[in-house]
């Protein structure tokens, strides 16, 4: 069966005019025996690889060359999820684009990223692994608007990543517990955001819409900004605090002593209030248009 895999994907191959076909072919061959090592029977890893035409098609849309095909993710369906493993191994930057999957990110001992969504004939999830940087990106099979998608994923990042993770998503809601990165960059449409226990350096949440709802977080640096959604925050520590909507609401509860804080608060329709000085070591800034500004402080021995 293997073989004859193989044979097929060739003749594929050349009536596309591709290159590097030794390559592709060396790749699957080794990819077919390593899952076959690890207790697969042949037909179930040809059956999990797809149909002929679509890993051509695929080949040719990213223009991969056999170098980069070993970026392409060991993946496998397990009844209706599909699995997925990568190794981070010289990742600093770990990028997601999702449209309207809800995503949960949560933290793993394993040394893989683990990757499981609800299997879709219609999208998929694809990993690759370039470099310094691992993608996971949304793919639409269909050529008609109305897909079936898939409704949710979970993402397992393991303990020793330490870079940046950065996520862009139109509609799905985004869940982030127990992780930690040096650099967290989330950019929504209308999809919620949902953090708490996170640690991280730099921390940036944008939404047109979408609720930003944030718990239990520390970061020297962090920053919200709405159009119209809602911003909630409680048991927020951080040094630099920036949040800024047009209509939306923002309430925030923050852990430390008000008078430590250079505070700034603006609103078009309501009085300005600044207590700013260069001797302050930490900042609070809040700018709206017209969206309703609460915000006090909690002392870190005060019971929450």
């Amino acid at each position: 069966m293997k073989n004859e895999f193989l044979r097929q994907l060739r003749t594929a191959l050349e009536e596309n005019n591709y290159t590097d076909v030794g390559d592709v072919l060396g790749y699957f061959d080794e990819l077919i025996l390593d899952k076959i090592a690890e207790g697969q029977s042949e037909e179930e890893v040809i059956q999990s690889l797809g149909k002929i035409e679509d890993i051509v098609k695929r080949l040719k849309e990213e223009g991969e060359s056999g170098e980069e095909l070993k970026a392409f993710t060991h993946r496998h369906v397990e009844e209706d999820k599909v699995v997925a493993e990568e190794s981070i191994d010289g990742a600093s930057h770990i990028e997601i684009d999702n449209v309207n999957t809800e995503f949960h990110i949560l933290l793993t001992d394993n040394n893989l990223l683990y990757l499981e969504y609800d299997y879709s004939p219609d999208a998929e999830f694809r990993i690759k692994h370039i470099n310094n940087k691992i993608k996971i990106e949304y793919k639409n099979h269909s050529f008609i608007e109305i897909t079936r998608k898939i409704k949710n994923a979970t993402l397992c990042i393991p303990k020793s990543f330490q870079g940046k993770l950065e996520i862009e998503s139109v509609s799905g809601n985004l869940e982030i517990s127990h992780i930690r990165t040096a650099k967290l960059d989330i950019d929504s449409v209308s999809g919620g955001v949902y953090i708490s226990h996170h640690d991280g350096e730099n921390i940036k949440i944008s939404t047109v819409s979408g609720t930003i709802n944030v718990f239990d977080v520390e970061s020297p640096k962090i920053e919200f900004d709405t159009v119209s959604g809602h911003i909630d925050v409680r048991e927020l520590v951080s040094s630099f605090i920036k949040s800024q909507s047009v209509s939306g609401r923002m309430d925030l509860e923050i852990i430390g002593n008000e008078d430590d804080y250079g505070i700034k608060v603006s609103s078009f329709s309501k009085d300005k209030k600044y207590n700013w000085s260069k001797h302050h070591d930490k900042s609070l800034v809040l700018d709206t248009l017209s969206g309703k500004i609460n915000y006090h402080f909690i002392n870190e021995d005060q019971d929450i």
